[in-house]
């Protein structure tokens, strides 16, 4: 690969980072009022992009500033990913809460939210901290800084080299097979760890597509709706999970809680009937989540989903193969043969 080729693809990498740097910076001050969720998510989705592409272009960084960066913007993914799942959880009980008015199921559900309240101001907590650090080390000047010359060279390179396009092939191609890797196992319900890892590669595929379709002309968006619809069945079966596996360590978590206190687990026993009945329908709607899957993921094949992302993703190789064809072929003087179209 020229350095002409190498300087484009680094260019259009430095475009794609810029424009998730701006989405983090944009959700900072969001995030430290904590008064929208949706902050805390958006720039949180703004760090792993960021993430996932500098892993596609760290070839255009020296190792060590990279795994520097990579180092710094994870830690700000983590602390906020603390807070978001509690987010969610505290959105969905709240969702769900008019169905557990029994006077009998409502204490547990009472219980439980109060837990999740707790949690989520003690994560607020490193956020913030997170983010105070995020903002004093600078880091978002320093990663503009270095990302500027690569930018402001925008209008001295032509990007769409064959460079970037081999460069985005290998990049889709290396996360598809990471996908498809998980197929064998998800048609046991229960391989959790299977689902769960699947879920991760389908929002790495998701991710990895976003970041080259604009060198695609956009054909890339209904197989990224795909890969969405992907992640949202299999994200859902893992929320599922999750709730089933800790309801029984949260009644534990209480029942010490209570004995501590009291001397006595008496009170413990009016929480038990609503958060067994919360668990018992996790149980039956992860049994219809695994379904509904399993059908998504059928039908992504009978379209032969798969098939058809290589063939877009391959095209750039097919026209400059048919040119390269064109061009080697001889120039010719003879006249057209007519005689067959006048037989």
């Amino acid at each position: 690969m020229g350095q002409k080729q190498i300087n484009a693809v680094c260019v259009f990498g430095a475009q794609i980072l810029l424009k998730h740097l701006k989405a983090m910076e944009g959700e900072l001050e969001g995030v430290r009022q904590s008064k929208d969720i949706e902050c805390i998510h958006r720039m949180r989705v703004a760090s792993r992009r960021m993430r996932t592409a500098l892993e596609h272009f760290k070839a255009c960084f020296p190792k060590k500033e990279r795994k520097r960066l990579l180092d710094e913007i994870r830690t700000v993914t983590h602390a906020l990913g603390s807070a978001r799942d509690s987010d969610v959880q505290i959105v969905f009980l709240n969702r769900i809460y008019p169905q557990y008015k029994d006077p009998e199921l409502e204490p547990g559900m009472r219980r439980l939210l109060l837990r999740l309240r707790q949690k989520r101001e003690k994560a607020q907590k490193k956020v913030l901290k997170t983010i105070d650090r995020f903002i004093e080390k600078e880091l978002i000047k320093k990663i503009n800084s270095q990302l500027a010359p690569l930018v402001a060279a925008r209008e001295s390179y032509y990007v769409f080299t064959p460079a970037l396009y081999q460069h985005a092939f290998q990049a889709i191609k290396t996360k598809l097979d990471d996908l498809l890797s998980f197929e064998p196992f998800i048609h046991d319900p229960s391989n959790e760890k299977a689902l769960h890892a699947m879920r991760l590669s389908a929002k790495g595929l998701r991710y990895t597509l976003e970041v080259y379709d604009a060198i695609y002309e956009a054909h890339l968006v209904n197989f990224i709706q795909s890969m969405r619809l992907l992640q949202d069945s299999l994200g859902l079966i893992h929320d599922l999970d999750v709730w089933i596996e800790w309801i029984p360590k949260f009644i534990e978590d209480e029942r010490r809680r209570i004995q501590d206190y009291f001397g006595n687990l008496r009170p413990l026993e009016p929480l038990l009937p609503g958060l067994e009945a919360f668990r018992n329908s996790c149980i039956a709607r992860r049994d219809q989540a695994y379904y509904e899957f399993m059908v998504l993921w059928q039908n992504t094949l009978s379209d032969n989903t798969w098939e058809e992302l290589l063939k877009v993703i391959n095209i750039p190789f097919d026209l400059n193969a048919a040119i390269q064809a064109l061009e080697s072929q001889p120039p010719t003087d003879e006249p057209p043969d007519t005689q067959n179209e006048m037989a």
